[in-house]
């Protein structure tokens, strides 16, 4: 099994690495990052004994290079996470036209271009799985993280899509909505929930990937809370500000 990781240098992403080559899974490794992607590899490769290779990736400046170093490995992928994914503090109302370029290139838009580039390969394969790291922001529209959360909540609808048109094929799709993760990214910042390790929400990850239905939440207690979420009503919903 060779499972592509598209977003793999650092926090859930290397967690996923991981936790897959501790289960003897060969990787492709995806990242802007290739100082911190290249490290992480021979670790990999030399704790675990899997063949891993590194791709240079950038979401937000996806071009036919990047594609065609994609392409030399995809024949063998039969996993595919997209765990990439940016935000920022400022995405809480109109934010500069730059920023919203770059939230939508990363978070749907190269992740779509990726998806469907190495989607005939996939298909080739008995049984294949698409991944997406998704957010619980993208449970209900709200102020803040509003143009990430529509980014992501169409990724979303895409990959739902496909299910839909590959139900009677071995591809199976399974969207990841996870909670607050205890990363470099969010140092300092105070979230009314608890944090999650990144390492123990791959762990969650890979458990939910061999388990039936479409969305999982990670950890599962953010369910319950999203259900309530969704069915409170605007004239309550609109007073709350998180």
């Amino acid at each position: 099994m060779t499972s592509l990781i598209v977003g793999a240098s650092a926090g859930l992403g290397r967690a996923l690495a991981e936790s897959l080559a501790r289960r003897g899974q060969d990787l492709i490794l995806c990242s802007s990052a290739m100082e911190d992607l290249d490290p992480l590899a021979q670790d990999l490769k030399l704790r675990f004994g899997v063949a891993v290779a590194c791709v240079e990736l950038d979401l937000n400046k996806l071009d036919s290079r990047s594609l065609a170093d994609t392409a030399m490995h995809s024949k063998s992928i039969d996993r595919v996470f997209v765990v990439a994914g940016s935000s920022t503090h400022q995405d809480a109302g109109p934010v500069s036209d730059d920023q919203a370029t770059q939230l939508i290139r990363v978070n749907y838009e190269g992740a779509v271009r990726i998806i469907n580039f190495v989607l005939p390969n996939l298909l080739e394969h008995q049984a294949a799985q698409i991944v997406i790291i998704s957010t619980v922001a993208a449970n209900r529209p709200r102020g803040r993280n509003t143009v990430y959360a529509s980014s992501k909540h169409a990724l979303e609808f895409y990959v739902k899509g496909l299910r839909h048109r590959f139900a009677d094929t071995g591809l199976s799709i399974k969207i990841m909505r996870v909670g607050y993760l205890d990363t470099n990214m969010g140092f300092g910042e105070k979230r009314p929930l608890p944090k999650l390790k990144p390492d123990h929400a791959a762990e969650l990850i890979l458990k939910s990937c061999a388990q039936p239905g479409l969305v999982a939440y990670i950890p599962g207690w953010w369910r319950p809370l999203m259900i309530v979420h969704r069915l409170l009503p605007w004239f309550i919903y609109k007073r709350i500000n998180f």
